[in-house]
């Protein structure tokens, strides 16, 4: 006799809740496990199979409850008490029948304690031909399950060293702590310590609450991985790093903080500590000497028998004033700490009104130097005393209404300009208000400035021309 039909059996596993982080950062889920019917005959000794222990790994799990959600009338399984998802893997004892479109459910509740991950795990149904007693091909499905373990916060940093500024080459001993304030376990954490641009790790001299345990060393961050904090415990982490000579800047700020390894989110308040660099300044530094000297020939150049000129005044950009002794001279000690490969520019300024009564700048003013680390530079500045012609503007020097000019306004400053000639002199112009307005002024005396200097750019002339306005 032939019968007609055909034995299938299909499984389905689905996360029926969960996961739900707990306090100690374990994570419960449930499953729901089925095996269906889907032929057209009897289907006997119902088996469905879990292997707990290929997903999550012996000793990572613990079984809460096991039960049978569904089953039809009379099924005649149940749920073996040896069943660990281990060693045992078989959901259901023998002797469970299932007629077509039948189903029987199970729920599985599970502790699991894993880093945070996505876990792939499969159930297995199968089961005898009712009609021949063979065993049927068997079926599996699979579910992923997202755990995501979410570090509480709670954890509180701090960072130190004993030193407060170091020179190049230094070992600079820091310490970590890590204190668990959160009053539940907190696991898996990483502990991360940001390196200054230019300090590196000393191999070998870290240690975790007294053991030897060496970091890695990810985007030049040293990073203690997965590390447990027990409720109220602190972890200590010393270790030394050494100042190189690739350091930028002179202070230096070293920072700390625990993060969650899924999302590398700060799960802790952010620690710093600081040095600064001990400057050496035999090795570091740019030493700035110079004169300021009485330029008698108002060449801007020092020449043999030019004498210093004492008490003037020469600025830095960094607010430091300097005043030069009896023969002028002056020096400037470890303003500047130059770039190590390429020097840096530095700028002093003369104090014009610090000069003696009469005198001028003649060289140029400020003056930039180019310094390097390690060696002197000179930077000399030159004044003379030169003869002062005085012009005397007003109203009647110039045309109604007009920045031009009279005739004979413009024939006295004409008589000027040879004598200008015979030596190196400063021309003033001086504006003699009488009630008009201050722009006014301004504009007439700034006109007859230019016409001045367009009259002396002419032609070929011995040296530069030196004016001076004054408004009264």
């Amino acid at each position: 006799m032939t019968l007609c039909g055909t034995p299938e059996i299909t499984a389905n596993k689905e996360v029926a809740s969960g996961p739900t982080q707990q306090a100690d950062g374990t994570s419960n889920i449930t499953y729901r496990i089925e095996a269906e019917n889907t032929g057209t005959l009897q289907l006997d000794n119902v088996t469905l199979q879990d292997d707990l222990d290929a997903t999550f790994g012996a000793g990572n799990f613990t079984i809460l409850t096991s039960s049978i959600e569904a089953s039809p009338a009379g099924f005649g399984a149940t749920i073996p008490l040896a069943f660990n998802g281990v060693s045992d893997i078989d959901l259901l004892t023998t002797g469970g029948t299932l007629q077509p479109a039948e189903t029987v459910s199970i729920l599985l509740e599970l502790n699991v304690d894993v880093p945070s991950a996505n876990y792939t795990n499969t159930a297995v149904a199968g089961g005898d031909d009712g009609f021949t007693g063979g065993p049927i091909p068997t079926s599996e499905d699979t579910v992923t399950t997202d755990i995501s373990t979410i570090i509480p916060d709670g954890i509180v940093a701090t960072k130190t060293t004993p030193v407060d500024a170091a020179p190049l080459g230094a070992v600079v001993p820091y310490t970590l702590t890590f204190e668990n304030t959160s009053g539940v376990p907190i696991s898996g954490v990483d502990l991360v310590d940001f390196m200054p641009h230019g300090f590196s790790y000393v191999a070998g001299s870290a240690l975790v609450n007294g053991v030897a345990v060496e970091p890695s060393l990810v985007d030049w961050n040293l990073v203690w991985a997965n590390q447990d904090l027990a409720p109220g415990a602190t972890t200590t982490i010393t270790f030394s790093l050494v100042i190189g000579a690739g350091i930028i800047g002179t202070e230096f700020i070293n920072t700390t903080v625990a993060r969650d390894p899924a999302d590398n989110s700060d799960v802790s308040n952010r620690a710093t500590a600081v040095i600064r660099l001990e400057i050496e300044s035999v090795f570091q530094c740019s030493h700035i000497i110079g004169r300021v000297f009485d330029d008698l020939d108002a060449d801007g150049y020092h020449d043999e028998g030019e004498p210093g000129l004492g008490g003037v005044r020469v600025v830095s950009v960094n607010d430091l004033l300097i005043t030069t002794d009896e023969f002028g001279r002056y020096h400037v000690a470890c303003d500047i700490i130059p770039a190590d490969r390429i020097g840096s520019n530095y700028i002093l300024k003369l104090d014009d009104r610090t000069l003696p009564t009469g005198y001028t700048v003649t060289s140029e003013n400020p003056r930039v130097v180019r310094v390097t680390q390690g060696k002197l530079a000179k930077i000399n500045f030159a004044a003379t005393r030169l003869r002062t012609i005085n012009v005397e503007l007003n109203e009647k020097s110039f045309e109604d209404g007009t920045n031009n000019l009279t005739r004979s306004a413009l024939t006295d400053i004409a008589k000027v300009l040879p004598l200008l000639e015979e030596e190196r002199s400063i021309l003033k112009l001086n504006y003699q208000s009488q009630g008009q307005k201050t722009q006014v002024q301004r504009s007439r005396i700034e006109s007859v400035k230019a016409l001045i200097k367009k009259a002396w750019k002419s032609r070929k002339r011995p040296h530069k021309l030196a004016i001076e306005t004054d408004v009264k």
